[in-house]
């Protein structure tokens, strides 16, 4: 898992715990299983985790673009933030752009531009010095 060291790090411990884990999906899961390393949670740690989740209780607007064939971050993240933003009533400030390629964050200029572009209309009326520095 990328970043575990940081989590410790900030946690002051084993956050992540897979101790009762089974795993699936491989052409042998009781090997995977038997030989898989195991991790137990500090309880404290853990308990910290809730600092860093997301409510979808958005307070600004927000854009999320993302790529379909995203090694790093699963593509489901996106529905899954989508839906929280949803159950949390916030969905007039969300907006998903999904663009259709392999690779983490291997966005193209015009695609970077057309998310920059609606987070800007979804800012809405701004003052005076920022319509100015928009022409």
């Amino acid at each position: 898992m990328f970043g575990t060291a940081d989590a410790q790090q900030r946690l002051g411990g084993q956050p992540y715990d897979n101790t009762q884990r089974v795993y699936a999906g491989s052409s042998d899961d009781a090997a995977l299983n038997a030989g898989v390393e195991r991790y137990q949670a500090d309880p404290s740690a853990q308990a910290g985790l809730g600092r860093f989740a997301t409510t979808g209780s958005l307070t600004v607007p927000l854009v999320n673009l993302h790529t379909s064939g995203d090694p790093i971050v699963p593509f489901s993240q996106s529905a899954l933030y989508g839906q929280k933003v949803g159950r949390a009533g916030a969905t007039a400030k969300f907006t998903q752009m999904d663009v259709d390629r392999f690779g983490h964050c291997t966005f193209e200029a015009q695609e970077l531009l057309g998310a920059f572009s609606r987070l800007w209309e979804s800012i809405g009326p701004r003052p005076v010095a920022l319509r100015a520095l928009a022409r």
